[in-house]
């Protein structure tokens, strides 16, 4: 089922991903790449993803942290993470413009040793509750992030959390990181190779099948584009959930 389902994901993405583009915005004129400063590679590797991407030059905001620290204090990140950031986006007339925040490595992941760095921007720093028992929900609990992260642009009209969303580009060292960029640029938006074979499997686990009734519109818009045949799709063998 695991292997199923991140197959469709993976077709689901093709067929659609000129549709999200559009949609979710995601490109050049979408994206801030933020870099440190104190760090070479980090530098480095914003140039390299910005000419990769196209993005210009006021689309690279520059921050300085410790480059060698894996947390930082509250303070720091008000002051020397997210403040240049709503700075570098007032001065350059980018607010509302921007919904990704690419962060290039040698920048520190967490804030306090308590949030992480991505999530702390996204929601907002979080206070630890004090004595605060693990795993103990209530049933009647409420989760104002529930389903924030459906409308993947501020333009949609939602604001219960910060947009926009960021995300860690990093790696073992500068090299392997720019790997990681090129093999997205030459996965964006494109086919998979011919002899690439995705199987559409399910179960009748209802709570681990649930994107199993779209696997018919899958492979009707595969075969429109003549995949079909890179399709192996086996309802008789997986029933549909209840």
């Amino acid at each position: 089922m695991v292997k199923g389902l991140v197959y469709f994901i993976c077709a689901a993405f093709w067929c659609t991903a000129g549709i999200l583009s559009s949609m979710a915005g995601g490109g050049p004129l979408n994206t801030l790449v933020v870099v440190n400063g104190n760090s070479r590679d980090s530098r480095l590797l914003g140039t390299y993803y910005a000419e990769k991407h196209g993005l210009s030059a006021s689309h690279i905001c520059t921050i300085h942290v410790d480059a060698r620290a894996s947390s930082i204090s509250r303070e720091a990140f008000e002051n020397d993470i997210r403040m240049p950031i709503a700075a570098h986006l007032a001065q350059h007339q980018l607010e509302g413009q921007i919904d990704y925040l690419v962060l290039c490595m040698g920048i520190p992941t967490r804030v306090e040793n308590f949030n992480g760095l991505t999530a702390a921007l996204y929601y907002g720093y979080k206070e630890k509750a004090p004595d605060a028992p693990l795993c103990n929900i209530a049933p009647d609990s409420v989760n104002q992030y529930y389903a924030s992260e459906l409308a993947y642009s501020a333009r949609a009209g939602w604001n219960q959390t910060n947009t926009p969303i960021p995300f860690l580009l990093t790696a073992a060292d500068l090299a392997t990181a720019k790997q990681v960029v090129d093999r997205a640029v030459l996965a964006n938006q494109s086919p998979p190779v011919a002899d690439a074979l995705f199987g559409l499997y399910g179960s009748s686990d209802a709570a681990r099948n649930v994107r199993h009734r779209r696997y018919e519109a899958a492979a009707r818009i595969y075969s429109l584009y003549g995949k079909r045949d890179m399709l192996d799709v086996q309802q008789s063998t997986s029933p549909l959930p209840a």
